[in-house]
């Protein structure tokens, strides 16, 4: 045995990695992105989610990128930047957000890069299916599998400049634009100059 959880363990090590999962109220959701989660992991070659670069194939990495700036802190930072900005809309200017879509979209965002890229955490590269599928393209499946709402499944395709589609829902939106901030952020602060995409 290599040390790598399995069954009930997977899922423990995503509670512990993503403590964001237990806001989302409703049952059905919640344990979906916790099965997800553990679903892509187990089809991939990681020992532990905690070693998967967050952007393993930007300028800046792996050389210069923080080892804190993993997939696992990216999601974590979408989906807390998500909440303040959707409760700051509706504060200010009275757009209403489901909390639990927000969150879903949030968590299951990057979900599909737990394959979409191989290696180790000093050398990895894009995967076949990293190369050959669309970018967030395999995590929305998994969510219609796990018979997640359309709009749920629209959020993760809409949320990457790779997809055609724009977001067409606030928590679509919200989310797209939180993972653009928290993205560049990490670029900016690791020395590169950003371009319009």
């Amino acid at each position: 045995m290599d040390g790598t959880p399995t069954g009930a363990n997977r899922i423990d090590r995503v509670r512990e990695l993503l403590p964001e999962i237990a806001q989302i109220g409703d049952d059905t959701l919640r344990t979906a992105v916790e099965q997800i989660w553990a679903q892509v992991w187990k089809e991939s070659d990681w020992a532990d989610l905690a070693e998967i670069p967050k952007n393993p194939s930007a300028p800046a990495a792996p050389q210069r990128v923080p080892d804190a700036w993993t997939l696992i802190t990216h999601s974590r930072a979408v989906a807390q930047l998500a909440e303040s900005s959707a409760e700051t809309i509706f504060t200010l200017h009275g757009i209403p957000y489901d909390r639990d879509v927000l969150l879903t979209i949030a968590l299951l965002h990057d979900v599909s890069k737990v394959v979409e890229y191989e290696g180790t955490r000093d050398a990895i590269a894009k995967s076949r299916t990293g190369r050959l599928i669309q970018h967030g393209v395999y995590g929305a499946f998994l969510m219609w599998q796990h018979k997640l709402p359309v709009e749920l499944v629209h959020g993760v395709i809409a949320h990457t400049p790779s997809s055609r589609g724009v977001p067409q829902t606030h928590e679509a939106l919200i989310v797209r634009y939180t993972d653009f901030l928290d993205t560049d952020s990490m670029l900016l602060d690791a020395g590169e100059e950003l371009y319009l995409s």
